[in-house]
């Protein structure tokens, strides 16, 4: 299997995830607003805030909605990308696959998949374990738009990466 259909693989994963986390977020913006319905006329006090509070976390969950919705998007804009057997990453950034070397530890490598949401799982790609991040993630944000034998002007190199900088992008 070449190495896009395991990230397309990897890619519908999340993209399950991603829906499973929608539908969630939507059953709780019916229930929060149900709550707030609920609750009729003014408060009774200062210190009746029960429907104020539902207002606001049905509010919250329609913005968690919105964004779900952009990240399965998002998602099934790359899964469309990665549908051509062709392509190829040139630079790191949402859709590929990151290894990142360590110049002082030449047998030392971190592999990691830019996924837009559901960062932190670990998926099987080319037979390696590679972590799920997104473009935002510490580990690589100093990495992103960076092509392969860069390094990154500005990335703290505490822990195993002292010295990193891209070893390849597929």
């Amino acid at each position: 299997m070449s190495i896009n259909k395991e990230k397309l693989a990897a890619f519908q994963g999340i993209k399950q995830k991603l829906l499973g986390m929608l539908n969630a977020a939507q059953e709780s913006v019916r229930d929060s607003q149900n709550e707030a319905n609920s609750h009729i006329g003014a408060m009774q006090s200062r210190y009746d805030t029960f429907k104020e509070e539902a207002q606001y976390l049905a509010t919250a969950q329609k913005i968690r909605v919105i964004k779900l919705e952009g990240s399965i998007k998002e998602c099934e804009r790359l899964m469309e990308r990665l549908s051509v057997d062709t392509l190829t990453y040139r630079k790191i950034e949402p859709g590929a696959l990151a290894v990142i070397g360590d110049e002082g530890k030449p047998s030392l490598e971190k592999y990691f998949l830019i996924v837009p949401d559901c960062a932190g799982e670990w998926v099987s790609i080319g037979g390696r374990q590679v972590l799920s991040v997104t473009p935002d993630a510490p580990v690589i944000k100093p990495f992103i738009g960076l092509e392969e034998g860069e390094y990154p002007e500005d990335f703290d190199g505490e822990g195993s990466l002292g010295s990193a900088y891209v070893k390849g992008v597929c």
